[in-house]
């Protein structure tokens, strides 16, 4: 899977996806984690490779500001403690995204909130 086409359709930010945006006439871009998303793994895995999508998917947007907005990946885990940490994460990515976009003037137009 890892070396399909397809996967490197869906992890390209940069070149292709924007000349395919350009090509059809997309302004703005919604990204997010695809399925199976983090639901079926242990909740220690789930925080950490929700916290990496969420990562790269703010790396994605601040790369390409006004192009992209995105979805954080959340993780439901078990615990109470992985839970509070991974709500915290959370909030900070949106944080993240929100301040990325009113940098831009996009936080309206986009549903971000004031």
């Amino acid at each position: 899977m890892l070396g399909s086409p397809i996967y490197s359709v869906l992890n390209d930010t940069n070149h292709a996806r924007l000349e395919h945006l350009d090509r059809d006439g997309v302004e703005v871009h919604l990204l997010s984690l695809t399925p199976p998303g983090v639901q079926m793994f242990h909740a220690d895995t789930a925080c950490a490779i929700a916290s990496l999508a969420n990562d790269r998917m703010v790396e994605a947007i601040a790369r390409h500001r006004g192009r992209y907005a995105g979805l954080a990946a959340v993780a439901r885990p078990r615990r109470r403690g992985a839970e509070q940490v991974q709500s915290l994460k959370l909030a900070d990515a949106f944080l993240r995204l929100q301040r990325a976009a009113r940098s831009e003037g996009r936080g309206a137009s986009h549903g971000l909130p004031g």
